[in-house]
């Protein structure tokens, strides 16, 4: 994955079903997709259609009953646990409700989901980067974060 230019991502016959007590809910339903690199997407449908449920499986959230997921040379849905994770870590997600701790300053709230992670020196500099980009420099102190 290229952080300027982005990636190809595509699915293939893709399906996610959920069981609720008997039954089974199909979520997503043999779902094709190829999404160029560097394009623009809008996933839109009514609640409950499965827009989530897409996005979890390319993001490897959560695991496909069948069908792949393949984004640039990767088949996602083929990776183990290891290789799973260090996909994971390159891989982009904004929550629908955004999980904020709100004992965390907003700072603290970026610098949090890396902190697992070695290898990157200043966190720190990094998050006050990303909050600068957003154009939330001026309340990386602040505890409550209304948007």
């Amino acid at each position: 994955m290229d952080a300027t230019t982005g990636s190809t991502v595509r699915t293939q016959a893709l399906v996610r079903q959920f069981r609720t007590g008997a039954e089974r809910l199909t979520a997503v339903d043999e779902v094709s997709v190829e999404i160029t690199a560097g394009s623009a997407v809008a996933l839109t449908g009514p609640s409950g259609s499965g827009k989530s449920t897409l996005l979890h499986l390319i993001g490897a959230i959560e695991q496909a009953d069948s069908g792949t997921v393949t984004v640039d040379d990767t088949e996602v849905t083929a990776l183990r646990r290891a290789a799973l994770a260090r996909y994971r870590q390159r891989v982009g997600f904004v929550f629908q409700r955004y999980h904020l701790l709100p004992a965390l300053t907003v700072l603290d709230n970026v610098i949090a989901p890396v902190l697992p992670r070695r290898g990157r020196a200043d966190h720190v500099a990094r998050a006050r980067e990303l909050l600068g980009a957003v154009s939330l420099a001026d309340r990386e102190r602040a505890t409550r974060l209304r948007l």
